[in-house]
């Protein structure tokens, strides 16, 4: 298997787990605000069932994430390093927020 092949379908699935759980959060809360609205305690027991698929997404897109940085830093290092010595500070953006969001991922499904 090429490496261009690894880092397609690494890259591939992150991204496909990743659209999951950037929209299934936004999901919930139109739920919640249903639920709200309505005072109907369904919407937030929907609510919280379908966070159960952001977490195990969440999972996996992290093991895809981390799979991809490393085939990305070991197959093709001299563009890495260029990418990084661009993108640094934005790296470590991205990485705070991923840290962010699963904070409060998990503050709404165990709260």
């Amino acid at each position: 298997m090429s490496s261009r092949a690894i880092v397609w379908m690494l890259a591939q699935m992150h991204l496909f787990f990743g659209a999951l759980v950037l929209a299934v959060p936004l999901f919930v809360l139109m739920i919640e605000l249903v639920g709200v609205y309505t005072g109907d305690e369904r919407y937030d027991d929907m609510a919280h069932e379908f966070m159960k698929i952001s977490l195990t997404g969440f999972s996996i897109t992290a093991i895809f994430g981390g799979s991809l940085a490393l085939a990305l830093f070991m197959l093709y290092p001299d563009f890495m390093g260029y990418m990084m010595h661009v993108f640094g500070a934005q790296v470590l953006v991205y990485a705070s927020m991923f840290f962010f969001e699963s904070f409060f991922l998990y503050v709404y499904y165990y709260g």
